[in-house]
């Protein structure tokens, strides 16, 4: 378990076997594990089959794809596109 902010000007990765306590912040996020804490995508966040969310979202328009399987537990919110 990491435990702390993760953040890259790229995107970050949360493999299956992964597992987050605290914020994510990057333009592209994908989610196959644990995460407990806001993620911030600035173009996509995907959300995986195996992936556990607790926290809450924050992506622009058309920013989430959201495979079946994949759980979430939060609030969302859509935020301006980065140019």
């Amino acid at each position: 378990t990491y435990v702390g902010l993760v953040s890259s000007d790229h995107s970050v990765t949360v493999g299956a076997l992964g597992k987050v306590k605290g914020q994510i912040e990057a333009p592209l996020i994908q989610i196959d594990g644990c995460v407990e804490g806001n993620l911030k995508a600035s173009r996509l966040l995907e959300v995986l089959k195996n992936a556990r969310i607790e926290g809450d979202i924050f992506t622009p328009c058309g920013g989430l794809k959201f495979m079946i399987g994949g759980a979430f537990k939060g609030n969302f919110f859509v935020i301006p596109a980065v140019e």
